[in-house]
């Protein structure tokens, strides 16, 4: 009848109430339980710093007489150690009989008084100490030597008595008194202690006996209630349930149609059809979710049903792993449309090294929305080699104008010799400032990148953003640096070969030069030549009429 009657006032329930009882009836039961096992907890941790007290003081008198031993060997240093042991012995004891703060073991919790059977034995214990802590107080606090005077009476040759005092050290006999007197008891010290250790344990194995049974008992009736309230429950639900299979069955086939319920109703059946037309509009709304991620709307919500939503989570995170591969595909059209970009500009024929570095530094901070950047490149000068500020944006030259970067020092010349990026999170205090209208800002993150080509670096490029970057800014920067290092070796190649070759054009030119006017010379030689062969032919000439005219006469 009762069981009747209790299926029936279930049945009149809705969900909510049943589970409301349910859950009110199991959190009192595991209240209970829980308050109850705390409570032999609780019990068991006293009874265990009990022991825990109790043992120590075991440990302590065998501690005071090794002291007491090291003391009279002359360790005088021990003294205050000893007065400490004495002083925790004594207390605990009290703790013991009375209840308290546990000293040097657990200040946090409190022993209770101990109970009537121990009272005799702890009683025995204390009249035992007493005696044996008044004789560790005299080692630890009387002297160990005392002054003793001996008096030598000698007569000499003539007969006269003379007297002699002597004050020497020897040991102080009342120390010597307690010494052994420790040493004597020490053993009995210890035999009563652990007489007590023993009761105590005796005692909290009887409460832990009453403690168990009385558990078990609890546990038993708290499954007996558990048991009784599941059967009820169950048969509140079951029929119920079997009344929705119909409804559901076509869910489970994939059919989404609307299940059609009395809103009015709110027993379990109301609250389960409602349920089902949930389930309907979770399903025809991961439907729709996946026909528009298929589309490519990557930012379609798409709402959980429930923390346990297995479905829902699967298309989400089919969404962000589409999601992820859109992205990078975006980022490797981004790295390539950039690549392009400054690829184009490296390909400018350009003889001036800086000026190819200041509009490709000029487009890679545009393109990586970067705040400063700078291009270094390698520099030699006989023996010497030396990174030189090379191009600038939005940083000053004077941090670099007289000073010549070589490896090793600072960031970047670590960045050379190390032959890898360097990449902070955070930039060192006044490594950079941007300056604008606004103010004065300083940098969050900082990307050093070696320019690499064949295994040799010719140059660096330090760039600073306000925000952190991502892995594909970084990895589009690096890829760009190969290129450029490129360049940097083809121009300085180019501008080599171009001096060379201008050198040995002027040499030519030069060499043209000079044999002109060697021919010059050559014709103006020839030129005199002639004339004087002409001068001189004349002058015969003369010479033979100037002859014919005196032979004549």
């Amino acid at each position: 009848m009762l069981s009747r009657f209790s299926v029936n006032y279930l049945k009149n329930l809705n969900i909510q109430r049943k589970f409301l009882l349910g859950f009110s009836l199991m959190l009192a039961l595991f209240t209970a339980n829980y308050l109850s096992i705390q409570y032999c907890r609780n019990l068991a941790k006293e009874d265990a710093l009990i022991v825990d007290v109790a043992g120590r003081n075991r440990m302590l008198s065998q501690k005071i007489a090794l002291y007491a031993e090291m003391i009279i060997d002359g360790k005088e240093e021990y003294r205050k150690e000893l007065h400490s042991i004495i002083e925790l012995h004594n207390t605990s004891i009290d703790a013991l009989k009375f209840g308290g703060a546990a000293p040097g073991v657990d200040t946090e919790r409190t022993l209770p008084a101990s109970p009537k059977q121990i009272i005799s034995t702890l009683n025995e214990v204390e009249a035992f100490w007493k005696n044996y802590k008044e004789k560790a107080l005299i080692i630890a606090e009387k002297p160990l030597f005392v002054d003793k005077i001996t008096t030598n009476t000698s007569i000499d040759e003539a007969g006269i008595s003379h007297t002699e005092t002597t004050t020497i050290q020897d040991m102080n006999p009342l120390v010597l008194s307690a010494l052994s007197y420790i040493e004597n008891n020490a053993q009995e010290m210890l035999s009563k202690n652990n007489k007590l250790v023993r009761n105590y344990v005796l005692a909290n194995r009887e409460k832990q006996n009453k403690l168990d049974y009385f558990t078990t008992i609890f546990f038993i009736i708290t499954i007996v209630i558990l048991a009784r309230l599941l059967f009820l429950v169950s048969e509140s639900m079951i029929k119920p349930l079997k009344r929705l299979t119909a409804e559901l069955s076509s869910l489970s086939e994939g059919i989404l149609t609307e299940v059609k319920y009395d809103e009015a109703r709110t027993d379990e059946i109301g609250q389960l059809l409602k349920t089902a037309n949930l389930l309907n509009n979770t399903m025809t709304q991961a439907t729709k979710f996946a026909s528009n991620v298929g589309e490519g709307n990557f930012e379609e919500n798409y709402t959980l049903a429930s923390d346990h939503d297995e479905l829902g989570k699967a298309l989400v995170e089919m969404q962000n792993k589409l999601k992820n591969v859109a992205e990078d595909e975006k980022n490797r059209k981004w790295q390539n449309n950039g690549y392009t970009l400054i690829n184009n500009l490296l390909r400018i024929n350009d003889e001036d090294i800086e000026d190819i570095l200041q509009r490709v530094l000029s487009e890679i901070i545009k393109y990586v929305n970067a705040s400063q950047a700078a291009f270094f490149i390698i520099e030699e000068e006989g023996s010497d080699e030396y990174l030189n500020l090379a191009a600038t944006y939005a940083m000053g030259r004077l941090k670099y104008l007289d000073k010549r970067v070589h490896k090793g020092e600072g960031l970047v010349g670590q960045c050379w010799l190390e032959k890898a990026p360097i990449y902070l999170k955070k930039v060192p205090d006044g490594h950079f400032e941007i300056s604008t209208g606004l103010g004065h800002s300083e940098p969050k993150t900082l990307l050093i990148i070696p320019l690499i080509h064949n295994d040799e670096v010719c140059g660096i490029l330090e760039i600073a953003f306000l925000e952190e970057i991502n892995n594909s800014t970084k990895d589009f920067l690096e890829m760009l640096s190969a290129d450029i290092a490129a360049t940097i070796l083809s121009i300085k190649i180019n501008n080599k070969t171009k001096r060379l070759l201008e050198q040995a054009q002027t040499q030519a030119e030069e060499l043209r030069a000079q044999e002109e006017e060697m021919r010059q010379n050559q014709e103006e030689l020839n030129a005199t030549q002639e004339e004087m062969i002409r001068q001189k032919s004349e002058l015969e000439r003369e010479l033979l009429s100037l002859r014919e005219r005196l032979e004549s006469k």
